[in-house]
């Protein structure tokens, strides 16, 4: 018929007549065998799955190494003790970059050892007035350059100084906030006297300009 051929096959050289638009080089016989291979495959797969590495229970697949994200969460959590407290809690491995969350239980815990002191709230009556001209002379984070989720940071904290001046604020996105914050109290430690505040001034204005740069070359190079 002019819409049939004859087609042999690939595989048992097997002849058999099939529609034109059949584009398949095997035989029906020779398909359905291959099928069932692929599918006992999968089936042997399957039945060797692995041991989940942390409860011990049977994987969903071969490649799997836990049995559900709940143990790859535990598997992943390492014990901590608390910087201020002493406590002991866990936390996923990865997370820890130098941030707060890796060295505290809590943020109460954080902010009580950041600050040492009686946790001061206000900042003058003049400090909604010295933040936004803070943001407006640099409306991005300093260490980073993003220009969301900004925050205004005392070089030298404002418990120790009372300082809303211009020359001592700077803005830093949340994540380095927290940063520069856990940096400073480490150097505090030691002692901060004139040198160091200049210092910490010096370095802080100094990334500042860079990353100002840095923001001007980007948006040049979009022109």
């Amino acid at each position: 018929m002019p819409y049939t051929r004859i087609r042999k096959c690939d595989t048992c050289s097997r002849e058999e007549t099939v529609r034109k638009d059949n584009a398949s080089t095997t035989c029906v016989r020779c398909n359905a065998s291959r099928n069932g291979l692929k599918t006992a495959a999968k089936r042997k797969a399957v039945a060797i799955r692995r041991d989940c590495k942390q409860c011990g229970s049977k994987c969903k697949s071969a490649k799997a190494q836990y049995c559900s994200p709940e143990c790859y969460s535990a598997h992943h959590r390492i014990l901590r003790t608390c910087k201020c407290c002493g406590d002991q809690f866990t936390i996923i491995q990865s997370s820890l970059k130098g941030n707060a969350s890796g060295n505290f239980c809590s943020r109460p815990c954080y902010e009580r050892w950041l600050c040492r002191t009686d946790r001061t709230t206000g900042r003058g009556s003049q400090w909604a007035k010295a933040r936004k001209k803070a943001l407006a002379s640099f409306p991005f984070c300093a260490v980073c350059g993003t220009p969301h989720n900004l925050q205004i940071h005392h070089i030298i904290p404002y418990r120790l100084t009372h300082d809303n001046s211009h020359d001592n604020l700077i803005p830093l996105c949340v994540k380095h906030h927290k940063w520069v914050e856990i940096m400073f109290v480490e150097t505090e430690a030691h002692g901060i006297d004139a040198a160091t505040s200049f210092m910490w001034k010096n370095i802080l204005r100094s990334k500042q300009q860079v990353t100002a740069i840095l923001i001007k070359e980007a948006l040049n190079a979009h022109l």
